[in-house]
């Protein structure tokens, strides 16, 4: 649970006399809490220990914005177990960072360590809704405004944290008022605001005035949530009745797990006779209906409400009625059905369909035989990446006669034979060679626990004959941080045994992106990764035991950071240049473009397919040039080059990563055609005959 996890533990370096040691040769790391957690509280976020605890007595305290100066008592620490505990939710747009100071003190007031700096970094959620500069904005337009003519420009804000998805807006228009002459008449950029004229017909007369709303992004990812969707009841010819079948009411998205604050306003419905007083109101499950009162509507104002968290496991989909009756009983609009989709979110781990698989393999086996298949399921949203699973062997014993006797095939879980060797006298059953497998997605991955091999005697044991399996992170990964990627254990319980890691990423740079919890040997990523900044981390975890007795030799720890399609393709040139014979025959090689991606080499991340996507002039035939989609060499693709017709082809390629299907980017070929002696003189004047003279 949130309170019972485990925290980092920052420990005071000790020094060689006394408690005193200098501050200014190590990095504490930040502890990162999210705003709006919800606790229970007091909430241990973190630990500070000094190493002279164990000879004498150490108090601890905390001073600072936050501690003893205001917002007074937001942390607090205890003094006997130096414990760093939050008491109540952080708001990220009301500080993004805090800064104390902890103390260690020795008990009588002798000479303690100097104060150790606690950053604690509150991070970013989306509970900011987008801001318009303008409740509603007035704008004229021509009526002979050509298409593309700016007309107005709507500016929206977002508090959240900048440079992020939580404050990234999407602008879109979602309703035009009237749809006449075309129901388009203006576009909008989805990304500065900016409106345009998108469609000719516009008439002073016949459509004086057209009315645009606007709506935010809804991710497939996560519900932003901004300005809430308005959705009207469409005005009929007489009274507020309208015909339901002849239009769509937009799906509403909510994410599940949403925290709130609630009520939590997710739309608003209209009706726009505007004469009489309408009422407002919602029916059908989820509303009046099991489970009653999940979504509730403001009666005066239309607006829906959600009053709880969703969980898509339980239901997808809501589908209920809203309702507009006006004042005195009189006729109202049909009845409005609305749909919620309840977004999903990664909140359940892969299950294999039985806890122990047992199966038999002939000591005759040829490599490739298909020995057992294991299988795992997962309840999340199907085909998608929150339910799709990949498995992996992360041990077998014995590791003899090849420490990958067997392959498990990612995709649907068959283990085949991997090696030869099989010794049925050797190696006989599942007791002695079991192996363990793991299903896993991005965000379910459990943590690989990484054992200390146990020695013949005292801790210590012999490091080369064994293979630590390689951790696997992905870039990006959002956390929350600190985030527990995994755990080192040695198999030594008869003393006390204390864990920690060193090297690049530890205790050196990047210092802090790794940090190991002393007592456990758990390790944690305390902020995203990116591979196109290092693909692999190697660093060292120790295990010493208590009292300075023999340890283990150090386990090399080998991160790596699995790649995340983030990188468009990039062009070597903005612009080609080139030049084409009028002559030239099809098939002939006229340019050649090149570009690359920064994402992980012979993937399909960075697999670049090229395309022609426009030609101009489009004559003497459309496909002039054709280009080869693997190496992004232009040919002549049809006859007709004329220099004096069309003496200048202006070509845009395209590069796609993932195959064609990912990332993409653009540039300009232009290809000069140059002249070929095609053209017979001509005399200026007329041919004299000989037989005249």
């Amino acid at each position: 649970s949130v309170a019972d996890q485990p925290v980092p533990i920052l420990h005071f370096r000790k020094a060689s006399a006394g408690l005193r040691r200098r501050k200014r040769d190590w990095v504490i790391p930040v502890i990162s809490v999210s705003e709006n957690i919800r606790g229970p509280f007091p909430l241990k976020v973190s630990q500070i220990r000094s190493n002279e605890d164990e000879v004498k007595k150490i108090y601890y305290s905390v001073t600072g914005p936050g501690a003893d100066q205001d917002p007074v008592g937001l942390f607090t620490m205890d003094r006997d177990s130096g414990t760093l505990y939050l008491t109540q939710p952080l708001d990220r747009e009301q500080k993004s960072v805090y800064k104390f100071l902890a103390h260690a003190v020795a008990d009588g007031g002798g000479t303690g360590e100097e104060p150790m700096e606690i950053n604690v970094k509150v991070i970013d959620q989306n509970d900011n809704r987008p801001v318009f500069s303008q409740d509603t904005y007035l704008g004229e337009v021509a009526e002979s405004s050509a298409k593309g003519l700016e007309v107005i420009k709507v500016v929206a804000t977002d508090a959240d944290e900048e440079n992020s998805d939580n404050s990234d807006i999407v602008y879109r228009i979602i309703d035009q008022e009237p749809k006449l002459p075309a129901d388009k008449m203006f576009e909008i950029n989805p990304n500065n605001g900016s409106i345009r004229v998108n469609a000719g017909g516009l008439d002073r007369e016949k459509y004086p005035k057209q009315q645009r709303q606007r709506s935010d992004l809804h991710s497939a990812i996560e519900c932003r949530r901004s300005a809430v969707p308005i959705l009207h009841f469409r005005k009929a010819s007489a009274g507020l009745r309208r015909r339901k079948r002849d239009w769509v009411i937009p799906v509403i998205s909510v994410s599940e797990n949403i925290r709130g604050p609630f009520p939590l306003k997710v739309s608003q419905i209209r009706s726009n006779e505007d004469e009489v007083k309408i009422y407002y109101s919602v029916t059908g499950p989820g509303a009046d209906q099991d489970p009653v009162g999940l979504f509730t509507m403001d009666r005066d104002s239309g607006t829906l409400y959600l009053t709880q968290p969703l969980d898509r496991e339980q239901k997808s989909v809501y589908k209920f009625l809203a309702h507009a009756v006006a004042d005195g009983g009189g006729t109202g609009e049909e009845p409005m059905e609305i749909n919620v989709k309840v977004i999903d979110q990664n909140d359940n781990r892969p299950v294999f369909s039985q806890d122990t698989y047992l199966g038999e393999v002939a000591e005759s086996s040829a490599k490739g035989l298909e020995v057992i298949k294991v299988v795992a399921t997962d309840a999340d949203e199907e085909n998608s990446d929150n339910s799709d699973i990949v498995y992996r062997i992360i041990d077998q014993e014995p590791k003899l006669p090849a420490d990958q006797m067997f392959e498990i095939n990612p995709n649907n879980g068959s283990i085949r034979v991997n090696a030869g060797g099989l010794d049925r006298e050797k190696y006989p059953n599942n007791d002695n060679a079991p192996i363990f497998t793991q299903p896993l997605s991005v965000a379910d991955q459990p943590v690989p626990i990484l054992h200390f091999r146990k020695a013949s005697a005292g801790l210590r044991r012999r490091k080369r004959d064994w293979v630590i399996p390689v951790i696997s992170v992905s870039e990006n990964i959002r956390g929350p941080f600190p985030l527990k990627v995994s755990q080192i254990r040695s198999n030594e319980d008869e003393v006390k045994i204390y864990y920690s890691v060193t090297g690049p990423g530890a205790d050196q740079d990047p210092v802090g992106l790794f940090t190991m919890d002393r007592d456990s040997g758990t390790l944690y990523l305390t902020q995203p990764l990116d591979r196109e900044q290092k693909s692999v981390y190697k660093f060292l975890a120790h295990a010493v035991a208590d009292g300075g007795g023999t340890g283990e030799e150090p386990m090399e720890i080998n991160v790596k950071v699995i790649d995340q399609n983030d990188n468009r393709p990039v062009f070597s040139q903005d612009t080609y240049l080139g030049e084409v014979a009028e002559s030239s025959a099809k098939g002939l090689e006229v340019i050649k473009v090149v570009a690359t991606d920064a994402d992980e080499e012979n993937s399909d991340n960075s697999d670049i397919v090229y395309r022609i996507i426009d030609q101009e002039p489009k004559l003497p035939a459309d496909q002039m040039f054709e280009i080869n989609p693997n190496n992004g060499s232009i040919r002549v693709n049809a006859g007709g080059l004329d220099r004096e017709k069309y003496p200048k082809y202006t070509l845009v390629v395209q590069a796609s990563d993932m195959r064609g299907e990912g990332l993409n980017e653009e540039t300009k070929v232009i290809l000069t055609v140059t002249d070929s002696n095609d053209n017979a003189p001509i005399f200026t004047q007329p041919l004299v005959s000989t037989t005249s003279l």
